[in-house]
């Protein structure tokens, strides 16, 4: 019997298309919900979430008067908050948006379904990238549904995430969309219109996305090299991004106070989008030819000379070479992970496609030599930029994870034999079975916000923000400590997981050498400090942790005098709270809290 239902139109098929890639991604990211829920009340799924959650917490009456300088971190002077106004404001404004019509709801149990729900924008974007690059439907589900799959994807979109790491991504995503579509028609005003709009806006949520020029002006300096960049169209893109930029910048306070910071959303970054609008116009207005390529990298590297001080910084965040960088898991390189032979770990997150990264990347670069589209040069570009920057920290997979579902669709059109279904239904398969690794770590056992420290830690968290509430105070923790006590109390701290300027440093070795000291040195050389938390070195929650109990090396300092030592506690320390630990049937101390009391007259 034939049927009568008529084929889906190429429209219908590719919101069908984006309607299940999206619902297949979304139930992943909900996947988690254990772990961003305890006892009824939702919690952030990570560090930086459960600072972005005090900030937007704070910003729902008023949005607008979002938290830009805050006096309750690097006590006691307080510093700059060095993630932009746009993210948190949006945030903001959203829950409160989605409050006015459930009022009874939790506001985090809002903000933690915004990142799962935002997955739907970002699937849209790697089919509409896909479909600029002229990929075939079949190849259009390989590289969607290889997205929805994803560790990596899962893992930015996870319920919980109010970091910004998947608006982030968002933003590769959409200027590799708005870039290809400007590509294909290159006289095309509107579509570099709204390329330069987008690079506009990058910088106002997160400060270090005006990175994202480079591979964009670096493909208009090749299109200008082969006479193909069209002045009116470059000219247009180049106005929309200083034009962007400059008014996403009024909000900023840095900004309005004249600042010129690359870690605050200021006048560096209206200096890069003229020097980015400045490099496009001089394309323009220049014939190609290698006099004017050495003046005009001349003239671009004159242009770079206020930004190396700041470009020394950023460089030591890339680099790890900040303050105790080195030890946190989202800077650790891939090179650092297979140094350790840790395989598995490389692909699990980055799925099994990472270990054809090299080929995939050289064979983009010789594909160049005989189909140079501008909409290719773009891809390549990107593609080479955004897995370099992968390669430094693993914080920085989503600016070349795109490469992973793209390119080997990309290249598998351009290579493979035509016709030859059998072929194409083997690799849309090979391309999915590639994201098992990463579907394996579903089995993983969830712990609230993602740390077991915090699990571990939460009651004294809560017994701190009881206390706080009547008698706040600065608090002397661990860096990793910090932004759970800022979330869950009124009190201040001196150092947290915000590390990128010399004071963040300066505020991190000062921790380090108070919890080395001990409590006389800290009451002489602190006396600011009236709550006193103290954690475990070593590893209580493993096998070996317990070997060195009660004499960790690990544990010098303040730790030692106050978890290892069984004496009865300092003058003038009060405990507050404990969290003890069983070992080998032994009950062992890992966290305590003390308040400071105040010395005798």
């Amino acid at each position: 019997m034939t049927s009568t239902t008529p084929a889906p139109t190429g429209a219908l098929r590719t919101v069908l298309l984006w309607l299940f890639a999206s619902t297949v991604a979304f139930t992943l990211a909900m996947h988690g919900l254990s772990g961003a829920l305890i006892d009824g009340v939702y919690i952030p799924a990570d560090h930086d979430s459960f600072y972005h959650a005090r900030r937007i917490l704070a910003a729902l009456a008023a949005p607008w008067q979002l938290v830009q300088f805050d006096p309750r971190i690097h006590a006691p002077e307080g510093s700059w908050v060095t993630w932009p106004w746009a993210y948190d404001t949006l945030m903001a404004a959203l829950a409160r948006s989605a409050l006015l019509f459930m009022p009874a709801q939790q506001p985090l149990a809002v903000l933690d379904t915004i990142a799962p729900l935002a997955v739907t924008l970002s699937t849209a974007l790697v089919l509409g990238c896909a479909r600029q690059l002229g990929l075939r439907f079949a190849l259009q589900v390989a590289a969607v549904m290889s997205f929805a799959l994803a560790a990596l994807t899962r893992d930015l979109h996870r319920v919980g995430m109010l970091d910004h790491h998947y608006v982030e991504h968002i933003f590769v995503l959409a200027t590799l969309y708005c870039g290809l579509r400007w590509c294909r028609q290159l006289n095309d005003t509107g579509a570099a219109r709204w390329l330069g709009v987008v690079l506009g806006l990058a910088p106002a949520f997160h400060n270090g996305d005006f990175i994202l020029q480079v591979p964009v002006l670096a493909t208009l300096a090749v299109l200008w090299w082969r006479h193909a960049l069209p002045p009116r169209a470059a000219m247009q893109f180049a106005g929309a991004l200083l034009l962007t930029t400059a008014l996403m910048l009024l909000p900023s306070q840095p900004f309005r106070l004249g600042m010129f910071s690359y870690t605050l959303h200021s006048w560096f970054h209206l200096y890069v989008a003229a020097c980015s609008a400045g490099a496009v116009a001089w394309l323009c207005s220049r014939p190609a030819n290698l006099t004017n390529a050495a003046l005009g990298l001349a003239l671009g590297l004159l242009a770079l000379l206020p930004l190396l001080p700041e470009m020394s910084l950023g460089a030591g965040f890339l680099g790890a070479r900040l303050a105790v960088l080195d030890r946190i898991q989202e800077a650790v390189s891939i090179g650092e992970l297979l140094a350790r032979g840790d395989y598995r770990a490389v692909s699990e997150r980055y799925s099994a496609m990472i270990w054809l990264t090299p080929l995939l990347l050289a064979l983009l670069l010789w594909r160049l030599r005989s189909h140079c589209h501008p909409a290719a040069l773009l891809f390549t570009v990107m593609s080479v930029f955004g897995v370099a920057l992968t390669l430094f920290q693993e914080r920085l997979a989503y600016f070349g994870g795109f490469v992973l579902w793209l390119a080997p669709c990309v290249l598998y059109a351009a290579y493979a034999p035509a016709r030859r279904h059998g072929w194409l239904l083997l690799f849309v398969l090979l391309m999915l079975a590639a994201q098992t690794p990463g579907l394996l770590r579903l089995n993983d056992r969830l712990v609230a916000g993602g740390d077991i420290s915090y699990q571990l830690l939460r009651g004294i968290y809560l017994d701190l923000g009881r206390r706080c509430a009547s008698a706040p105070g600065v608090v002397l923790a661990e860096h990793d400590n910090g932004h759970y006590i800022s979330f869950h109390s009124a009190c201040s701290v001196i150092a947290d997981n915000f590390i990128l300027t010399p004071q963040h440093e300066r505020k991190l070795m000062l921790v380090e050498r108070l919890m080395r000291g001990t409590v006389a040195q800290l009451l002489a050389d602190a006396p600011y400090v009236r709550y006193l938390l103290v954690q475990r070195a070593d590893d209580p929650t493993r096998i070996e942790g317990s070997a060195c109990w009660p004499r960790c090396v690990a544990n010098l300092g303040l730790r030692h005098e106050l978890l290892e030592v069984r004496t009865p506690f300092p003058p003038r320390l009060r405990l507050l709270a404990e969290q003890l630990v069983v070992r080998d049937g032994v009950k062992q101390p890992l966290a305590r809290l003390f308040e400071i009391e105040a010395a005798a007259p």
